[in-house]
């Protein structure tokens, strides 16, 4: 399954990590959440206990922040 990185578009740390990603070739989907009071957002925070943008969910695991991300 390919792996979901949720954030906000206009964030530059999530602009950082679409090209991250981009740059790595790994694939993966991007979720924009639209507004920090959104449903998505409290779905993510549910799976991950945070809500530090963006977040990356790969194989059950969450990588929260740029540098989790760049780990991955």
């Amino acid at each position: 399954m390919r792996a979901k990185m949720f954030g906000l578009q206009w964030q530059s740390s999530t602009s950082n990590a679409i090209t991250m990603l981009e740059d790595s070739r790994r694939p993966y989907d991007f979720i924009d959440i639209g507004d920090t009071g959104s449903s998505t957002m409290d779905a993510m925070v549910v799976l991950s206990g945070e809500t530090e943008l963006p977040q990356l969910f790969s194989e059950g695991v969450a990588y929260v922040g740029l540098k989790s991300i760049q780990e991955y």
